[in-house]
């Protein structure tokens, strides 16, 4: 035996070619789906526990916000 052993180089067919394309794209699809489905997820939370708007309730806040203004 040789001290390195090379592998052959694969030869792919152009269907096998055209396979591995269409795979690739499947994966890159799905991985940019992911990241926005996280990044939309992520964006509601903070609304809803952050960014929530505020009614002010009453004169509390009297002059510089009315009764029902949001803050």
């Amino acid at each position: 035996m040789a001290m390195y052993d090379l592998e052959k180089p694969e030869i792919l067919t152009t269907s096998d070619k055209i396979r591995r394309i269409r795979s690739n794209s499947v994966r890159i699809f799905f991985s940019i789906l992911q990241t926005a489905v996280l990044v939309l997820a992520s964006c509601v939370v903070l609304y809803l526990l952050l960014i929530t708007p505020h009614q002010v309730d009453g004169n509390s806040m009297y002059p510089n916000f009315h009764n029902t203004d949001y803050v």
